[in-house]
């Protein structure tokens, strides 16, 4: 869809995905079962939380909001644009501030997850169902939050 419809058209294919993303996401974004007691896992362990995400803020804000997730995060930022967005440093500057944490894991499910894992030094947690092949690399591959939670129980 998105190729045949906007091909190299990168900045109309964004908008478009954002228009689409606010207009159906109260029926059809919903928490994974294990989101809380994982969030909850980590800030026991006094870990930082951050979010670091290309959608707007306003749509991020909206959604934590909705979810009553803010008092795990830190910090929460969303995307700038296509000009300062992950996976560039810039944006990695604006999520991390002037100094870097020397230990960063980055749990995400798309490849400028794991290519911004990689911009920021940190650990790639790749959240993706299935085997099909990628074309981009990270250092674990997960099939689903529940890994993710005995993944992080095995190494903090």
């Amino acid at each position: 869809y998105w190729i045949k419809n906007y091909s190299q058209d990168v900045l109309k294919a964004l908008y478009r995905y954002l228009d689409l993303y606010i207009k159906y996401a109260k029926d059809s974004v919903s928490l994974f079962p294990e989101t809380r007691d994982v969030l909850a896992f980590v800030q026991d362990k006094k870990i930082p939380q951050l979010i670091a995400s290309n959608k707007d803020q306003y749509i991020i804000d909206a959604e934590i909001a909705r979810f009553n997730l803010g008092s795990y995060f830190e910090k929460v930022v969303g995307g700038q644009g296509v000009e300062v967005s992950k996976p560039s440093k810039d944006f990695a500057d604006m999520v991390l501030g002037k100094v870097w944490p020397k230990r960063i894991l980055m749990i995400g499910d798309g490849e400028s997850d794991m290519k911004f894992a990689r911009t920021m030094g940190a650990y790639g947690l790749f959240v993706r169902p299935g085997q099909e092949e990628v074309a981009f690399s990270y250092d674990k591959r997960v099939q689903n939050l529940g890994e993710v939670f005995d993944f992080l129980k095995e190494n903090l």
